[in-house]
């Protein structure tokens, strides 16, 4: 996936791996749903790639790229940081790249995942002192859904957008 900047006409390969390195796996597979934070320095989009050796379930996930680290992280990945066992899509990004939302039909992202195989909603928390912790928030209470509900539209509205 590249990342086309309209004002200067700059364009940055964002499909690179955990380490940084741009790979064949990285380049030759499609990211799509790319998602942008307010500032443009981080990336949430979907791709088959696997940019992080432990991702082995060849399905699509979720990664995150930063363009200041200039490297991806994989998001849906387990809450322990296993492979997940089914697919994921859909992200979304906060503003400030602080979270990701995105929907799963993978059963062991968390601890006792209750409906199996079913899709949820789930969220990455990046924030430093949370270490990546993940909630799924699809089961929660009603009034969590309408919280998500807010949040996800939230999230999805952008304004004039210099990046595409």
């Amino acid at each position: 996936a590249y990342l086309y900047e309209i004002a200067t006409g700059r364009m940055e390969c964002i499909s690179r791996d955990v380490s940084g390195e741009l790979t064949d796996n990285a380049i030759f597979q499609v990211a799509a749903r790319l998602q942008i934070s307010d500032d443009a320095r981080f990336m949430a989009y979907t791709t088959r790639a696997a940019l992080d050796p432990r991702d082995t379930n060849n399905v699509p996930d979720v990664y995150l790229y930063d363009r200041i680290k200039r490297r991806s992280v994989w998001i849906s990945d387990t809450h322990n940081g296993q492979v997940s066992n089914d697919w994921s899509t859909f992200p979304l990004i906060s503003g400030d790249g602080n979270w990701v939302v995105f929907q799963s039909f993978a059963s062991n992202l968390i601890p006792n995942d209750q409906n199996g195989r079913i899709a949820d909603v789930f969220v990455r928390d990046l924030r430093p002192l949370r270490a990546g912790e993940i909630t799924q928030v699809s089961t929660l209470s009603i009034g969590s859904l309408a919280i998500l509900a807010a949040l996800t539209l939230g999230l999805g509205v952008f304004g004039v957008r210099r990046w595409v």
